[in-house]
């Protein structure tokens, strides 16, 4: 695993709590899949959501973030994503990383559970974590969205899918992040960070990803409009610095950036895409 997959992993364990070692005789203990990720293996990493079958306890819902790596082979280096709900429909109960490694797990009370870890020798594949929720309403749905900040794979040129519940309950609605754009649309994923201190004077960049970006992007956040900022060369990730102040208008001065949320945009020739939401502090 590169150096930089290990500071990856350091500073995503160290925003969500105090990572927990594994001894180093466990991190060496075979990655196999188990019982509840079952999928079968395909010609490329994928990542879903497996849940327990509806039962008596219907009150109750458990899930596992799994795995699958490709029938040619292949690990799991370092990883970062997170779970979300509805907190007004459903309630976690608790979260268990279950594979050997450095990790951190910190849960929220607005309904997103984020996860991160790195493994000495890879992960083979299987059950990733374990969220166990309480319906807080039986007329509603719990509605799970499995995202991806970062993760990294033994092959530098792999990519992954991220698929759908599996098998699926009346009760849960999938609501797998989209990891793909039709010819020509311009779509937003993920941001890396999602909440930024502006009280701290951090200069450090955002990073965007999505599919559909052009060579050179008009990026809105909040009220401010950030020109010319470069994408990558396969158009799916851009980095941009968030402004301490609005450029002066007219006779106005130079004003602060508000805090609070703020929605994030890319435009481009093609068009303008869809909205995140960025914190700011």
């Amino acid at each position: 695993m590169s150096a930089r997959a290990v500071c990856l992993v350091s500073s995503a364990a160290a925003a969500l709590g105090a990572a927990a070692p594994v001894p180093a005789r466990a991190q060496r203990a075979a990655t196999t899949a188990r019982s509840h990720c079952t999928r079968p293996a395909d010609t490329t990493y994928a990542s879903y959501l497996a849940l327990d079958p509806p039962s008596a306890r219907a009150s109750t819902v458990t899930a596992w973030v799994c795995i699958a790596t490709p029938t040619s082979g292949g690990t799991i280096g370092s990883y970062h994503g997170e779970v979300a709900w509805d907190s007004t429909a459903a309630r976690a109960l608790d979260a268990r990383q279950l594979a050997p490694g450095a990790q951190a797990t910190n849960i929220n009370g607005r309904g997103v559970a984020r996860f991160a870890g790195a493994f000495t020798r890879g992960f083979a594949g299987g059950e990733l974590l374990r969220l166990r929720f309480r319906r807080l309403k039986s007329d509603r749905p719990v509605r799970l969205v499995l995202r991806w900040n970062d993760i990294t794979f033994s092959d530098a040129r792999a990519a992954l899918r991220n698929d759908s519940l599996a098998p699926p309950r009346p009760d849960v609605v999938a609501a797998q992040s989209a990891t793909t754009c039709r010819p020509s649309e311009v779509k937003l994923f993920t941001l890396a960070p999602d909440t930024f201190a502006l009280s701290s004077g951090d200069r450090s960049a955002v990073m965007v990803r999505g599919c559909g970006f052009a060579a050179v992007n008009t990026v809105e956040v909040g009220p401010a409009t950030l020109r010319g900022v470069r994408a990558s060369k396969d158009g799916t990730e851009l980095l941009f610095v968030v402004p301490q102040t609005l450029d002066a208008t007219g006779e106005v001065p130079p004003m602060t950036m508000p805090r609070g949320n703020v929605t994030v945009r890319v435009v481009t020739a093609a068009g303008a895409s869809n909205t995140l939401t960025l914190v700011l502090k």
